[in-house]
């Protein structure tokens, strides 16, 4: 086997843990994190995809758990939650994806207004607050950016909007076909990106 793709099934470029698997597989020089796993033994050549971010894909797929939930878009707001992160440079990678994400579900959905907010660190309660205070009279419409449903959809999230009036169904991106839809694509535009890559060698050596 001389190469390997990997497409890391996270939601954002800001998780810490593929700046781990970057270096655990040698697409990286050293991690920007202290960690405990240690570099792989690998000969092949690795090709690291990107992760979810603002993928459309994933923006239709949001967009399909949440629709219910809304009946007038326009006086609507859109809040979309994700896990995020602390660390430097990642929280910005973070918020970066989730205000693009957020984009185009205000376009899919035809929402008032779209907004953002994590759990690491705590911003739900005073995203929450920011748009009862600014416009009263819309619905928020909450949406969680997770793989699958457990802990943080079913408990934190709703511990972290109590006393707000929020619709909210916790559901997560699985199951959804289109998940397989997005990783196809990834492996294509790697493929793809690597042929035409081998294609401009080729002709610079000729």
């Amino acid at each position: 086997m001389t190469d390997i793709i990997v497409v890391p099934l996270f939601v954002s470029s800001g998780s810490t843990h593929i700046d781990e698997i970057s270096y655990a597989l040698g697409v990286i020089e050293e991690p920007a994190l202290e960690t405990d796993l240690e570099r792989f033994e690998i000969q092949a050549r690795i090709h690291f995809t990107s992760p979810i971010d603002d993928d459309p894909v994933i923006a239709e797929i949001i967009y399909a758990k949440i629709k219910p939930l809304s009946d007038s878009p326009s006086q609507e707001i859109l809040l979309l939650v994700g896990h995020g992160s602390v660390e430097k440079g990642f929280h910005l990678k973070w918020r970066k994806g989730l205000e693009l994400l957020a984009g185009r579900l205000k376009a899919l959905g035809g929402y008032d207004e779209a907004d953002v907010a994590m759990l690491l660190p705590d911003q739900v309660k005073r995203k929450m607050a920011w748009w009862a205070k600014k416009k009263p009279e819309h619905t928020v419409v909450v949406a969680p950016l997770f793989l699958s449903e457990g802990y943080f959809t079913n408990k934190v999230i709703p511990c972290r909007m109590e006393g707000f009036e929020y619709r909210y169904n916790g559901l997560a991106l699985l199951p959804s076909p289109l998940i397989s839809k997005w990783i196809e694509k990834q492996i294509a535009s790697e493929i793809t990106r690597r042929t035409g890559d081998e294609t401009q060698w080729s002709k610079e050596q000729d």
